[in-house]
């Protein structure tokens, strides 16, 4: 085994030359790849190892690679890296005995733990926690407050924001409310100071609006929020440095980011976002995060974007 460990500190994968297989043309793939994009080494990549017995859609490639079993990939690349996620690694052992010299196993939570559930928790630093007290933006609630709840249990102070209605109801009725380390504001985070139109979602058991008039939304169903900068929250809260920022406000992401990269820079070192993008923009929002926070260590843990159409 070469290499085991975050894909970020991955010297061979990342500046090597040589080629790349990666293992599933699925979900835990995909996960490689797109970190792969990130460092502008998916070009590398020149097929998926799968068995194609298990492929559940009926193609030969993915993402326009092709899609191999592990005879045909490692004969035909010679000089080759061997991407499998951590995930499956153990399962999948005997399957890789034979190039376990080139195997790579990628662990996307080296030194992270996830604070709040599947649906509204983030993968954040382990050693954070040695830091306390610290401060933390978490910008999108919808009706999860588990990560704020283990930021207050871990000992620190979290400022919340979000401006849809059914997220403001929800924050008034729990019990962080009375908490005297948990501030709430109903306002959302952009690129500039001002209202902005947000369409509510198509179904109304849904609580997640966007300001993105995608197939997800009503576009007959429109609010007006109050929406303000990074700057513009700080300098009103008296803040000058955040130590977490969280953001999961579906499809606002990357004009965001952009718009407050010198202050994410330069004051917020920890930056943790959930990407709600059109699948082409997800690279350019990657490496502005990457650009941006090259002093963290960068995990794509999970991925997800609305379908446009």
């Amino acid at each position: 085994m070469n290499y085991v460990g975050a894909l970020n500190e991955d010297k061979e994968l990342i500046n090597g030359k040589k080629n790349i297989l990666i293992y599933g043309a699925n979900g835990y793939g995909e996960k490689i790849y797109r970190n792969l994009r990130a460092y502008c080494r998916d070009n590398a990549v020149k097929a998926f190892v799968d068995d194609k017995k298990d492929i559940k859609f009926d193609q030969d490639t993915f993402h326009n690679i092709p899609i191999m079993n592990i005879e045909e990939a490692t004969e035909k690349y010679k000089d080759y890296i061997l991407c499998i996620s951590e995930d499956i690694a153990d399962e999948k052992k005997q399957l890789f005995d034979k190039c376990k010299d080139s195997t790579h196993i990628i662990n996307f939570n080296l030194g992270c733990e996830r604070w709040g559930t599947e649906y509204g928790g983030f993968y954040i630093p382990k050693k954070l926690t040695e830091e306390s007290p610290f401060l933390v933006y978490s910008f999108g609630i919808g009706e999860d407050l588990s990560f704020s709840e283990e930021v207050i249990a871990r000992g620190g102070e979290c400022y919340a924001f979000d401006p849809t209605p059914k997220a403001i109801e929800y924050v008034k009725g729990h019990k962080l409310s009375s908490n005297t380390r948990f501030h709430f504001y109903p306002i959302g985070l952009s690129d500039k100071d001002g209202i902005e139109e947000f369409y509510l979602p198509v179904r109304l058991d849904y609580v997640s609006a966007s300001v993105i008039n995608h197939k997800n939304v009503d576009s007959q169903r429109k609010i007006h929020v109050q929406m303000k900068t990074l700057r513009t929250i700080m300098k009103e809260l008296k803040h000058e440095k955040i130590d977490i920022l969280k953001m999961d406000i579906e499809g606002s992401e990357s004009r965001t980011l952009y718009g407050c990269r010198e202050l994410i820079k330069k004051y917020c070192p920890k930056l943790a976002v959930s990407v709600y993008h059109r699948p082409e923009d997800i690279l350019d929002l990657m490496n502005l995060i990457l650009r941006y926070n090259n002093n963290y260590k960068f995990y794509l843990r999970h991925y997800s974007y609305v379908d446009w159409d």
